[in-house]
């Protein structure tokens, strides 16, 4: 018999949600919750031991072999900070970092720091070798930071395993990046409730809500 069961945690410094509709649901949540902790570690731009952190270390060094998941999502957000007016910058670690928001020493960096930074964010000089999956940044001081690409990655990848487990009901809410798997057994209308917040009020107040299935 199928039961909802949904698991909170903070990771990837954020709050995630997970519900799955299934008779091993519990069992479920614990293997999702095993593999995020694999992936913080995999992708995180602000652990030092994380293996996209090895690549940061050793910019102006050496290539560092990486795993092939690492590799694709740093491929393609490369291939899109290349694209012709894009917003994408997969190198602009040394400009976020100098800022620390969300850290205790927080600050508004000067002018002088910031276009020093931007001298060291040319996404053009991070070199990938598809037959070693190694990647290399040319210049020391260089960083990678997937954080506009990685949680939604990541909740792609949670959904394809629970795909290939044949669960068909879910939801993963990677601090807002959110995806749904068939529909709620929780709603009179079997749809998800998915609320988008107002970005100018303080707290979780929201604007509207979306049902989606």
């Amino acid at each position: 018999m199928s039961e909802a069961h949904s698991r909170q945690v903070h990771l990837m410094g954020t709050r995630i949600d997970l519900t799955v509709n299934r008779y091993d649901s519990k069992n479920i949540l614990n293997e999702l919750i095993l593999r995020l902790k694999i992936y913080e570690k995999r992708f995180s731009a602000n652990d030092s031991e994380s293996e996209l952190m090895r690549v940061n270390q050793n910019a102006g060094i050496k290539p560092v072999q990486v795993h092939p998941e690492l590799f694709h999502l740093i491929k393609i957000g490369k291939t899109h900070s290349l694209i012709k007016d894009s917003l994408l910058n997969i190198a602009i670690g040394p400009l976020v970092q100098t800022w620390r928001i969300g850290f205790s020493d927080a600050k508004i960096p000067r002018d002088q720091t910031i276009q020093e930074k931007l001298k060291l964010i040319n996404p053009k000089k991070i070199q990938i070798n598809e037959l070693n999956q190694t990647v290399y940044l040319e210049e020391k001081g260089m960083l990678i930071d997937l954080g506009a690409l990685a949680k939604g990655y990541i909740a792609d990848l949670l959904m394809e395993y629970l795909k290939s487990i044949d669960v068909e009901s879910a939801m993963i809410n990677l601090g807002g990046n959110i995806v749904v798997l068939g529909s709620s057994s929780k709603s009179k209308t079997n749809s998800w409730k998915i609320g988008i917040r107002n970005p100018q009020a303080i707290g979780e107040k929201n604007l509207a809500f979306l049902d989606v299935s």
